[in-house]
């Protein structure tokens, strides 16, 4: 069982990222993700940083391997979607993945949805992350280069 504690960090922390503010007039909610994203790279980690740590937080207290890949997957297309240019700010302010993760560790432990321990599928999830922002690093690394080199022709 989680401790009310846990839970209620989980749910400030997360509410913080996704949904702390209302935009006035079309009275949409917004968090410091989309915003935090709208630097590129250094937001996207940052958030991303959260993120991992919110889910570690919610897998130490028993969480399914099910569970796992549901959170670490959120997680995963938070990030890899949130990091292209332009299309991954406007993801970002309608892709909630923290809101999402809270409403399934509350399935897990409110409504014993999920049972049992999930070490070896965290661990194979974060091999998936880290090798998953190894590539879009090299990705974004010949996109500069390219951008670089395209620049410097006009010289």
């Amino acid at each position: 069982m989680i401790d009310q504690k846990d839970l209620k960090q989980i749910e400030l922390l997360s509410e913080w990222l996704d949904t702390k503010f209302k935009i006035p007039v079309i009275n949409y909610k917004v968090g410091l993700d989309p915003i935090i994203g709208l630097f590129p790279v250094l937001g996207d980690l940052l958030t991303f940083v959260v993120s991992v740590f919110l889910s570690t937080k919610m897998i130490k207290n028993g969480a399914s391997g099910q569970l796992i890949f549901k959170l670490m997957g959120n997680v995963l297309v938070d990030f890899v979607v949130g990091s292209i240019p332009v299309l991954g700010s406007i993801f970002d302010f309608s892709f909630r993945a923290n809101e999402r993760n809270v409403e399934l560790i509350k399935e897990h432990y409110l409504q014993d949805k999920h049972i049992g321990s999930g070490k070896k599928e965290f661990a194979i999830s974060l091999t998936v992350l880290f090798f998953s922002v190894i590539v879009l690093g090299i990705i974004l690394c010949y996109v500069l280069y390219k951008a670089i080199k395209w620049g410097v022709s006009f010289m």
